[in-house]
């Protein structure tokens, strides 16, 4: 601010200051004068600064909160003190000891399943296998028996005498047939003769019936190969049977069972 001005005016209003005080006292007074003015201006208008009420201003938030007091109670406080560090050391040992000991009891535990489910799986495998063996077994036996087919009758054995009974014989085209019936299974043999062309049959353990006991049965049937049959006993228990034939013809001859009977098929040669 330009001071001049200020003092050329006190000096027109009393023109006695510069003769009254001499330079440095003129400063001075010209310092506090200014100093009172510019108090003047900062001055309260509505009476004193004491007398006034209070505003009640509104409580502003705060940017930066001071931080919340800690909780009371147990806490770790690391680096506090020498007694508190040792205390943490301690309790981490005792938790590493726990952690080793629970991660040893858990491999354990582990370890027994996977024991129980690998000897499960191989009793169960041993199982199977045992059954598919059985089971193949099984089927090759059916399967021999099945190309046996049915097992062997042993060969039957005459029992007895057999009387001979009816006489029987047709023919056709191809072929005739002579059958002979028997009360039971016997042994035969059989001789082909010729001058005259003939079959003749003995059957063993056999008799004629009754009746007919020592007489020569002669029969002409005329058939396509069979020209006569004659029969009567050769010997004891040996009754013969002879078919005279054509001379062209051959034969087969057996037993038949239900009810047991001899059968003779003659035919042309093939």
């Amino acid at each position: 601010m330009n001071r001049q001005p200020r003092y050329n005016t006190l000096q027109h209003r009393f023109p006695l200051i510069p003769q009254l005080f001499s330079s440095s006292i003129k400063t001075d007074y010209l310092n506090l004068s200014f100093q009172a003015k510019e108090g003047m201006k900062h001055r309260p208008r509505h009476g004193s600064s004491a007398l006034r009420k209070p505003r009640h201003s509104r409580a502003r938030p705060e940017l930066c909160p001071p931080p919340a007091k800690p909780p009371a109670g147990p806490a770790l406080i690391f680096g506090a003190d020498e007694a508190s560090g040792k205390a943490w050391h301690t309790d981490a040992a005792e938790l590493g000891h726990a952690a080793q000991l629970w991660a040893w009891c858990e491999w354990l535990r582990l370890s027994l399943v996977a024991a129980a489910v690998i000897t499960a799986a191989f009793v169960l495998t041993a199982k199977t296998m045992a059954l598919r063996a059985h089971a193949q077994s099984v089927r090759l036996q059916n399967a021999i028996a099945s190309s046996r087919g049915r097992p062997e009758q042993p060969p039957a054995v005459p029992t007895g005498p057999a009387t001979v009974g009816a006489i029987h014989y047709w023919s056709d085209d191809n072929s005739t047939t002579v059958t002979v019936d028997l009360g039971a299974l016997i042994f035969f043999d059989a001789q082909r003769l010729t001058g005259p062309d003939r079959v003749y049959f003995d059957l063993q353990q056999t008799h004629m019936p009754a009746k007919l006991q020592g007489r020569l049965i002669q029969v002409s049937v005329g058939q396509t190969f069979v020209k006569k049959i004659r029969i009567a006993e050769r010997g004891p228990e040996v009754t013969r049977v002879v078919l005279e034939t054509t001379p062209n013809c051959v034969y087969s001859a057996m037993i038949a069972p239900d009810p047991y009977r001899l059968v003779v098929n003659l035919h042309a040669p093939q």
